[in-house]
């Protein structure tokens, strides 16, 4: 059973919902800069560790997020936090970190074909000073 790796490092980014501006020629949506970007980084991150071909079947994968500690908390509390003892139940949403990382890989069709064939998920979120984001994925075996 094949193991994949990937570590972004820097902040995780979420996957807002879309834009929406309004032209002469109707109404057109978007993805906002900062988003696209990051799941271009993503993308292009995941390429670097693909097989030589997409995986067909299903999929497990488990992400870890690094988040950023708050600036304006007080030293005992930034420590604490990189114990593990805070943990980030704020904004970004996990949920939307999730979509973004996942939209990254499948957009460049690197590790497998569609999202779909992610059948299980985990996800933790933790403070951290180094941010980023580590994906492991391997492919289950199926009968």
């Amino acid at each position: 059973m094949a193991v994949l790796t990937l570590h972004l490092p820097g902040p995780p980014v979420p996957l807002p919902r879309p834009r929406a501006v309004r032209t002469p020629n109707g109404v057109r949506m978007y993805t906002p800069a900062k988003a696209a970007a990051y799941k271009l980084a993503i993308g292009k991150a995941s390429w670097e560790c693909a097989p030589e071909d997409p995986w067909e079947g299903p999929v497990r994968v488990h992400l870890c997020f690094k988040m950023p500690i708050p600036v304006s908390w007080p030293r005992w509390k930034r420590r604490a936090a990189c114990y593990g003892l805070h943990r980030p139940c704020v904004t970004p949403d996990l949920d939307n970190l999730i979509k973004s990382v996942l939209d990254g890989i499948t957009d460049a069709a690197s590790w497998w074909a569609d999202d779909r064939q992610v059948v299980e998920l985990s996800a933790v979120q933790w403070y951290a000073e180094a941010t980023g984001v580590r994906v492991t994925c391997s492919q289950l075996i199926t009968i």
